[in-house]
């Protein structure tokens, strides 16, 4: 039911074809599909940050990105599992600096991001965090885990090229304890 090519090379086109085989013979051929093999190097990657928050309190975090090629303008769906984060604002990084950036809740509680330039602007091949989010958490009676994810994810280039990528998620923990408990640190006297 699998078959795995592994002789191939990076950026070359191949195209297959696929018919079964029984006692009796053989099935007509399927119709050819094709496509190019990309370089793993060549794929960006965008991930959150993980977070701990105090319930009902709000947190920031990051979305990060490690591309290899300039980007004009990038387009993602962030899903939080279960859903008790909501999005308040989006910022700028320095890397998004000159973008324009929007955001909108979906009913089912997940939101779309969009983000482009109008004055030509890109985010040069680099990494580090490209949007800060401010999060409101939801109260819970007892600590929680949320997983964020980024789906439907787009990364073009200034001729609107798609530019290979793949994500990671993060979590962010949902604590009822004040967070400065949580991190507290006792110090030894010398």
């Amino acid at each position: 039911n699998t078959f795995t090519d592994g002789d191939v090379i990076f950026s070359q086109e191949y195209c297959y074809k696929v018919k079964a085989v029984y006692e009796d013979g053989e099935s007509n051929p399927t119709n050819e599909e094709c496509g190019n093999v990309i370089d793993p190097a060549d794929f960006s990657v965008i991930g959150i940050e993980d977070g701990l928050v105090q319930s009902g309190m709000d947190l920031s975090i990051s979305v990060e990105l490690e591309n290899q090629f300039d980007i004009a303008g990038f387009q993602f769906t962030l899903v939080d599992t279960p859903n008790l984060l909501s999005v308040m604002s989006a910022v700028t990084t320095d890397r998004t600096d000159g973008f324009t950036i929007n955001f909108n809740e979906q009913l089912d509680g997940s939101v779309i991001f969009v983000a482009f330039s109008l004055t030509g602007d890109v985010i040069s091949a680099g990494e580090g965090p490209i949007l800060d989010l401010i999060f409101s958490a939801e109260q819970v009676a007892e600590d929680i885990t949320i997983e964020v994810s980024i789906e439907d994810y787009y990364l073009g280039d200034s001729l609107g090229n798609e530019i290979p990528i793949y994500a990671e998620s993060g979590t962010v923990v949902i604590s009822t304890e004040s967070i400065s408990e949580t991190l507290s640190i006792e110090l030894e006297p010398f």
